[in-house]
């Protein structure tokens, strides 16, 4: 069985994650919960998924926080400056999720919107509000997935460019063949085994099938 990690967070009085998380990572492999104090050896797993959140500092991505910044999650902070870098280095393969793909993005150049207002968002936890459209490379893609959740109000933007390492697999939809090129929906990287969606496939049903191609490629099935 395959060893999935997740930083665990605060939930109220208990520290872990969302039964959403817990149930997609069980249909995957084991869930291995990752605490702070991990700092100096994080365990041996076969890939992390790197949840949404809060907002993300913008101090760590050099940018002077705008008025309409949310609260940051300190816990999730640590994970991103002090652990996430060891697998990494260890070229664990990753998906990431909303705050997660918007942290990843930053990690290399990518410009972050951090207010978007005027993005479609999820009217509930499991409305799936808007499509996407793919960029030319992955349009074989586009039958896989059709409407996805949208619950952020930050976004990948690339307004300065798409980071060198990294591609694009899709856009947000504004109308028929138009996209937001302020929100990035998916991308991955050129040569790192990742995938990074800033919808969030853990509250689809069964017929996010986009999902389970990328996820079987991350654990090499």
């Amino acid at each position: 069985m395959s060893k999935i990690g997740i930083p665990g967070w605060l939930i109220g009085d208990a520290f872990g994650v969302t039964t959403s998380y817990a149930e997609f990572i069980s249909n995957w492999g084991d869930l291995i919960i990752i605490p702070p104090s991990s700092i100096d050896n994080p365990p041996e797993v076969d890939m992390i998924i790197c949840p949404g959140g809060a907002d993300i500092l913008p101090s760590t991505y050099g940018e002077v926080p705008s008025f309409k910044i949310g609260r940051s999650n300190p816990i999730l902070e640590h994970w991103d400056k002090n652990i996430l870098p060891i697998y990494m280095d260890r070229k664990t393969p990753i998906l990431a999720i909303c705050r997660g793909m918007q942290k990843l993005w930053t990690v290399y150049g990518g410009k972050l919107i951090q207010n978007n207002e005027y993005h479609d968002q999820s009217n509930n936890q499991t409305h799936q509000c808007h499509e996407l459209i793919f960029t030319e490379k992955y349009k074989r893609l586009s039958d896989k997935i059709s409407k996805v959740t949208s619950r952020h109000h930050q976004s990948c933007s690339v307004e300065n460019g798409i980071p060198l390492e990294l591609e694009v697999i899709a856009y947000s939809m504004v109308s028929k063949n138009t996209y937001d090129s302020d929100v990035v929906e998916i991308f991955t990287h050129k040569s790192y085994p990742m995938y990074c969606v800033q919808y969030h496939p853990e509250d689809h049903d069964n017929s996010d099938v986009l999902i389970d191609q990328f996820m079987n490629e991350l654990l090499g099935r």
